[in-house]
């Protein structure tokens, strides 16, 4: 026996190769066992009519904190509504280092149980039970670390759902701190870095902690606990072998100071009583440094990234550059660089770590390659980076000549700033006596997050006016400042918004509110239209899916107003100039704009039921504002008013409260029916009763076998087909289609016909949504195709002749074939056509009759039907014959047998020109060849009364 993964479920298949796991090892005993007792009971334990129907489940993990190696028991108890089969089927997630079933204290036993070899699963199963406890013990790995998360839950394929329970591993308590580890021997940081004239040091230590410590290429050790004078050794190795390789002094203070330069590998210090002190470890520091873009354009950034490093500490770093720039001009690239080396030209960046970025901004610098190289300022480490500097074209204008939008919305102002860091623009009423202005500076462009040279300024029409300058005009990737904003006379932001109409826009390289002498380089114009509502629509999506975006949601969304409960109701609202007031939902209900949900019955006491928008945490507001729209998330599961068989009614409101309705009159609404209903799932398909007088499923013995349900939930939705046989269980899952049905092939061509299975079809967003039904496998319906030409087998040149054909399928199922008419060899006519059972499919070709000559002809469908013929095409000369009637005026010839005189006589000879008349014959299949039938018997009569005469 083998198991697969299969779409996220367990499939269990019987082989005779292969090594079984657990489980299919106590399914083998079990069957076998069942085997042994009879065919009857076995046909009880697993013919089960349907899929257990679990009441209540529960699962009792004993302790959810465990230390690395610990162990807990786990309890899962399940009630069902009756006695029937269970499945319980437990995943863990990593995998546990064991996992054990407790026999003793499980009950009642199950029929077959086990772990599979990865400890990613436990199982067990019970052939009919009504209430189980089933108890078994997890053992996390001795290698867990603090914090990680071991989950336990219900593997699909379970019959008990129980949700997921976390296992937290902790620390030991009986591993603690025991001091060994304190943070005093890596960086040499142990207390001892007072003013004690060490200052020079990178690292200072007591030699009493010295063992085991790491240091970098480079850094400079100060060593304490030695007295003033001391003589010591440094040596190359460890305490059981060294090496000498120099001595030192130990200084007034009784420090002894070592230069790791050059170091590489363990060392210790022999103080003067032959003591050892370490070892310690020195190796190189290894540092990786780049900018983050390769080539930038004069007057633009980019940052340079301390990408690597081994060491982990904060460091300090020296730039410094081959190429033509003293340590002003770098310290005035690197953000927060001070010169170091004014005769070097070098600078100093404190404070630097692994995956800190330094901005480098070459505003001043001339376009051309520059290297710089960067060090640690303790260690040997430095590495280089490279930067390519190209001067660029300028330009300074609007990205196209009208900008479009509706009152109230946010107008995308988009230009082209190449090479410019700042510019200034102005925005103008058209048409008016008294406009509405506004002038603005934009500086401190980020060029490095525009998409190409493409600036966008972002103008919110609902706000101007407003005092709070901030919110006008705006851009993610530029500082916007208004300079000032002009408001017509008796403008008050209260009661008005600016109006619709035309604005001119003006661009500017110098400030012209400086100057009078700036002049404009660009000009563009904003149509501002009145705003609109314009209609609501609703769809239904899965509720238990998640989805990257809206969009993404909206692509799995279907139009329509009735939703069953725990789908996901999605109203979506067409209205524009909502863009710069609407944010988020608590921005409803102010400003005269409302989106509500309501009960269409009015309860008999109290109001109607009404959920707002911003207050209800049931209703998600989505925003696609920018294209004049946006949607209402419903969550029908969290809404305890919504039951089945009501019809509610989602609402969209501008009241005259909002700036741009003028009165009660204009307000504007659009609103929309939805009716709930509760999730039903039905298995169809042909139905028949069997020897028991049950109705039971009619499944075709195939290779795609169709299994299909009918369903209310929302298209989209995962549904799990079960088919249970008498020695295995297995599991499709297919999703629900826009016309509700779900539908599954099965491979049962393997199986014999006339089997019975149970088949039951669970619903996976809620497991109590389920059909189940007896099955059969029954011999699968077949289509038979015949294909029939009907054609004629002679005509004249030019006449019309057409070849007829019939495809007709007598078999007791549709069958789909490519069909053709070949004529003279060349394919006149294809095509795939499917005919139903006991139908026909009719097609026709006509012959080309122009010239003679036999035409071929055959048509196939399918590769075993086919018909075939030929035409022959004849040259008409029936016109002729008809001359053959003038022979028979040969037999006047044989008058001359009257007269005296044989030259009547020799008139008779003139019959013999009726020998044209056998041209005649051409035109009839029935003539005489040579002479005719008259011609002969004219010519046989003369004869005769020739040689009468001669007798006479």
């Amino acid at each position: 026996m083998s198991r697969r993964e299969k779409n996220g479920y367990q499939e269990i298949k019987i082989t005779m190769t292969g090594n079984p796991s657990y489980r299919e090892k106590g399914r083998a005993v079990f069957l076998a066992a069942l085997m042994v007792l009879s065919v009857v009971a076995m046909s009880a334990a697993f013919a089960g009519g349907a899929a257990a129907q679990v009441s209540s489940a529960d699962r009792t993990v004993e302790d959810t904190e465990l230390a690395p190696g610990e162990s807990t028991t786990v309890t899962v108890d399940v009630q069902l509504d009756q006695e029937q089969s269970l499945f319980v089927a437990e995943k863990f997630g990593p995998a546990v280092s064991a996992a054990s079933i407790n026999s003793s204290a499980t009950n009642p036993s199950p029929d077959f149980d086990g772990v599979n070899n990865a400890n990613t699963e436990l199982f067990a199963d019970w052939g009919s039970v009504s209430e189980v406890t089933l108890v078994y013990e997890v053992t996390i790995s001795e290698n867990a670390t603090v914090g990680e998360e071991y989950t336990i839950s219900s593997a699909n394929a379970s019959d008990a759902q129980l949700g997921t329970d976390t296992i937290t591993v902790v620390s030991d308590d009986n591993n603690g701190d025991d001091g060994n580890n304190g943070d005093d021997g890596n960086n040499g940081d142990d207390g001892n870095n007072g003013d004690d004239g060490n200052t020079d040091a990178d690292a200072t230590v007591d030699r009493s902690n010295l063992d085991g410590q790491i240091y970098f290429a480079g850094q400079q050790i100060a060593i304490e606990g030695f007295n003033a004078g001391d003589q010591v050794q440094l040596r190359e190795g460890d305490r059981e072998s060294s090496s000498h390789q120099e001595n030192i002094n130990a200084d007034d203070s009784g420090v002894v100071h070592v230069d790791t330069s050059g170091f590489d590998g363990d060392y210790l210090i022999r103080g003067p009583d032959g003591t050892n002190y370490g070892p310690f470890e020195v190796t190189e520091q290894d540092v990786g440094f780049a900018f983050d873009s390769d080539e930038v354009n004069t007057g633009s950034t980019a940052n340079l990234v301390f990408e690597d490093d081994n060491r982990g500490d904060t460091v300090d770093l020296l730039i410094s550059t081959e190429n033509d720039l003293d340590a002003d001009e770098l310290a005035s690239i690197f953000e927060d660089a001070s010169v170091h080396d004014e005769d070097d030209d070098v600078v100093r960046v404190e404070d630097v770590s692994e995956d800190d970025e330094i901005e480098a901004n070459f505003s001043d610098v001339n376009a051309g390659n520059y290297t710089f190289t960067v060090e640690v300022s303790d260690t040997t480490a430095s590495d280089s980076a490279s930067m390519s500097v190209t001067d660029v074209d300028r330009t300074l204008e609007f990205s196209q000549d009208t900008f479009e939008d509706d009152q109230g919305d946010i107008v995308e102002i988009s230009t082209d700033v190449q090479g410019h860091d700042n510019f200034w623009m102005t925005l103008e009423e058209e048409g008016v006596e008294d406009p509405y202005g506004l002038n603005l500076s934009v500086s401190d462009i980020d060029h490095e997050a525009l998409d190409g040279d493409s600036l966008t300024i972002e103008f919110n029409t609902y706000e101007a006016g407003n005092s709070d300058n901030a919110v006008v005009a705006s851009s993610d990737n530029a500082t916007v400042t208004v300079e000032d904003e002009e408001l017509p006379a008796g403008f008050d932001y209260s009661e008005n918004r600016i109006a619709s109409g035309d604005f001119e826009l003006e661009l500017y390289d110098e400030n012209p509110f400086d100057s009078s002498d700036a002049e404009a380089i660009d000009i563009a114009f904003v149509a501002l239209n009145e705003r609109s509502t314009s209609g609501l629509t609703h769809w239904i999506a899965p509720g238990d899916a998640e989805y990257e975006d809206m969009s993404e949601r909206l692509d799995a969304a279907t139009e329509r107003s009735t939703v069953a409960q725990e789908d996901l109701l999605i109203a979506q609202v067409e209205a524009s100039g909502l863009e710069g007031s609407i944010q988020d939902d608590s921005d409803f209900g102010a400003n005269g704009v409302h989106f509500s949900i309501s009960d269409t019955e009015s309860a008999r006491y109290g109001g109607t039921d009404t959920y707002q928008i911003q207050n209800s945490d049931d209703l998600t507001f989505v925003s696609d504002l920018e294209n004049d729209r946006f949607y209402v998330l419903i969550d029908e599961s969290n809404l305890d008013e919504l039951e089945a068989g009501e019809t509610w009614e989602s609402m969209f409101e501008v009241t005259e409260d909002n700036p741009y309705v003028a009165d009660e009159e204009s307000e504007e609404l659009v609103s929309g029916e939805f009716s709930v209903e509760e999730r039903s799932m039905e298995i169809v398909g042909d139905f028949a009763e069997n020897e028991d007088g049950d109705e039971i499923l009619q499944v075709s013995h195939s290779e795609n076998a169709e299994l299909t349900a009918e369903t209310n939930i929302a298209p989209g939705t995962d549904v799990q087909f079960r088919l249970r046989h008498d020695t295995e269980i297995s599991f499709e899952t297919a999703e629900v289609g826009e016309d509700n049905t779900v539908s599954q092939t099965v491979n049962l061509s393997e199986r014999v016909a006339g089997d019975e299975f149970d088949l039951r079809v669970r619903d996976q967003a809620n497991q109590n949504n389920v059909d189940n039904t007896g099955a059969v496998i029954v011999a699968a319906s077949q289509p038979n195709i015949t294909v029939e030409g009907d054609a004629p087998s002679e005509v004249q040149v030019g006449e019309d002749a057409t070849l007829d054909v019939t495809v007709t399928n007598d078999g007791d199922a549709a069958g789909t074939v490519d069909f053709h008419i070949d004529i003279d060899g060349e394919t006149v006519h294809q095509e795939e056509v499917t005919v139903e059972a006991g139908s026909t499919y009719d097609a026709s070709a006509d012959f080309n009759t122009s010239s003679e000559g036999d035409i071929s002809w055959e048509t196939h469908a399918g590769d075993d039907a086919s018909d075939s013929g030929t035409l022959t095409v004849t040259k008409g000369d029936g016109s002729d014959g008809s001359d053959g009637s003038d022979g028979s005026d040969g037999s006047d010839g044989s008058d001359g047998s009257d007269g005296s005189d044989g030259s009547d006589g020799d008139d008779g000879s003139d019959g013999s020109d009726g020998s044209d008349g056998s041209d005649g014959s051409d035109g009839s299949d029935d003539g005489t060849p040579g002479f005719g039938v008259g011609v002969a018997l004219v010519a046989l009569l003369g004869a005769a009364m020739l040689a009468l005469r001669r007798q006479n």
